[in-house]
C-alpha cells in the first residue's frame, strides 16, 4: 500500500491528472470515472490491473488513489485561498496595510500546499 501511495503522490506532482468532464479524469493515459450513487461512490479505472481484477473487493490502483488525493487537495486548496482572501479583504476594509511578513506567510502556505 505504501508503494501505491508513493506512486499516486508522484502522479499528482508530475501533473498527470487532467480533469475531462464531470466525474471523468485522464490519469497517466488511462480513464478514471467517479460514479456517485445513493450512499456510495464507485471508482472505475481502465488500466489493465483494474480490468483484470475487477471482481476483487478492495482492489485499488495508484490512479484511483491519485484521483482521490487530487480531489481532496483541490478542496483544501480552495479553502486555504478563501480564508486568505477573507483576511486580506478584512484588512483592506479596516484600512490596515498588509504587512509584507503577513503576505509572505500567506504565500508560503500556498506554496507549501501546492509543492
Amino acid at each position: 500500500m505504501n508503494n501505491i501511495l508513493k506512486i499516486a503522490k508522484n502522479i499528482i506532482k508530475m501533473g498527470l491528472i487532467i480533469p475531462e468532464k464531470e466525474g471523468y479524469y485522464l490519469v497517466d493515459q488511462e480513464i478514471v470515472k467517479i460514479e456517485k450513487k445513493r450512499g456510495r461512490t464507485i471508482l472505475h479505472c481502465s488500466c489493465p490491473s483494474c480490468t483484470r481484477f475487477c471482481n476483487e473487493r478492495d482492489k485499488i490502483c495508484s490512479r484511483k488513489l491519485a484521483v482521490i488525493l487530487f480531489e481532496a487537495q483541490e478542496f483544501k486548496l480552495k479553502k486555504l485561498i478563501r480564508t486568505n482572501l477573507e483576511t486580506a479583504n478584512e484588512n483592506k476594509k479596516l484600512g490596515i496595510d498588509m504587512n509584507p511578513d503577513h503576505l509572505i506567510n500567506l504565500l508560503n502556505d500556498l506554496k507549501g500546499f501546492i509543492l
